[in-house]
């Protein structure tokens, strides 16, 4: 059974759920904080929102989807923070240059947001899309040093 816990995150809140010390869905809520809170994993969200963006990078997620979502996802991982890829350079760290759409699939059905960094994703045009809103995809970003136009 998944432990469930809420954290401030720059301008909103997430849901996490952890399974066997992994993330397994991060989301966010409108709740607010509260409620129980998981040690480990409180230590890490407290240094991530101090400015210690590489912290969400010790946690260990925990989610199932197609060989190229999974690529995807774990390619989402590597990405720096304070750097950003296009769909098309995740498409191509993916193992599939062509599937720039297929990679915004992946990004949009990320379902651990935040510790698979959807959010460092954006269009070859500008920011693109974002589940949570461009405003919070913004602030994400602004966090963890990248500097928006």
């Amino acid at each position: 059974m998944a432990q469930t816990a809420r954290y401030r995150i720059p301008h909103g809140v997430i849901e996490v759920a952890v399974e066997s010390d992994s993330v397994v869905s991060a989301r966010l809520t409108a709740d607010r904080v509260g409620g129980s809170r998981i040690p480990w994993l409180s230590e890490i969200m407290q240094r991530y929102n101090d400015g210690d963006i590489s912290a969400l990078g010790e946690v260990s997620v925990a989610q199932q989807g197609p060989d190229f979502r999974m690529r995807a996802w774990n390619a989402m991982r590597t990405i720096p923070a304070g750097e950003v890829l296009t769909y098309g350079d995740l498409a191509s760290r993916a193992g599939n240059p062509g599937a720039a759409r297929a990679a915004g699939t992946a990004c949009a059905l990320n379902s651990v947001m935040l510790f698979v960094p959807c959010h460092r994703i954006v269009a070859s045009n500008g920011l693109g899309g974002y589940a949570y809103g461009l405003d919070l995809k913004r602030a994400l970003l602004e966090h963890e040093g990248f500097e928006l136009d």
